[in-house]
């Protein structure tokens, strides 16, 4: 069961991937300002994390995307997984 959905996902993910067409335009050029921050209070198990991110054309202006995304994290002691419980605003 758990093949056949891999092989269902890369299925979709190829074909889906050929037919996408994009409006680009190769003259222009644009920039992407990103900031990721994660951080844990002292030795606690609590902690931050979030980016933020810029993305415009003529590299200062144009805002083409911005992204606003935070919040709590918590990774239980003698565990190799963290969970993450926060929010996130993209402007468009």
């Amino acid at each position: 069961m758990k093949n056949n959905f891999y092989f269902l996902l890369i299925s979709i993910s190829v074909l889906t991937s050929k037919i996408g067409n994009a409006q680009i335009d190769e003259n222009e050029l644009g920039a992407w300002y990103m900031y990721f921050f994660n951080t844990t209070f002292k030795e606690s198990s609590w902690g931050v994390q979030g980016d933020i991110q810029f993305r415009n054309w003529n590299i200062a202006g144009d805002l083409e995307q911005l992204l606003l995304r935070g919040g709590m994290t918590y990774k239980p002691k003698k565990a190799d997984i963290k969970f993450t419980l926060g929010y996130g605003n993209i402007t468009t």
